[in-house]
């Protein structure tokens, strides 16, 4: 199937061209809209991960969890560090070999 097609337009023979989605146009459309539609799942994980609300400023809910931290530091209470909570059960089925490491 061609990228264009010549179609009649005009009393006077002048042809106008359409432009037809297929061929490489279509698969990166295609593509790019898996990819937008997960990049929209990724967000709304981490939203939920972090307890946000993607209808309030991210930017002043981070700055809260931020203080929220510090207070916490500060009075020598507990913060959980990124990763595997350490009461997680069976961590070690969260780690795998098949990760790129450092030489």
């Amino acid at each position: 199937m061609p990228l264009r097609s010549a179609e009649p337009s005009r009393s006077d023979g002048c042809r106008s061209v359409r432009r037809r989605e297929s061929g490489q146009r279509a698969l990166w459309s295609a593509s790019a809209n898996a990819e937008n539609k997960q990049h929209e799942r990724d967000d709304a994980a981490v939203l939920a991960a972090y307890g946000f609300s993607a209808k309030q400023d991210l930017l002043a809910q981070l700055l809260a969890l931020n203080l929220d931290v510090t207070a916490r530091i500060a009075t020598a209470k507990p913060v959980v560090a990124p990763g595997i909570p350490p009461n997680y059960p069976h961590p070690d089925r969260l780690i795998t070999d098949d990760c790129i490491r450092a030489s």
